[in-house]
């Protein structure tokens, strides 16, 4: 239940008060990781 609080609520929140973009990084590193390697190299 932490896992989810801090992943959807905390750090999002924390992303606007700093400024950041580390959640949304994080998306595309998930998204990225399974990519073949010709389309990681683009």
């Amino acid at each position: 239940m932490y896992k989810f609080i801090a992943r959807h609520m905390l750090a999002p929140l924390l992303d606007v008060f700093r400024g950041t973009k580390t959640m949304k990084r994080l998306e595309q590193l998930e998204r990225s990781q399974w990519w073949p390697r010709h389309k990681i190299l683009r």
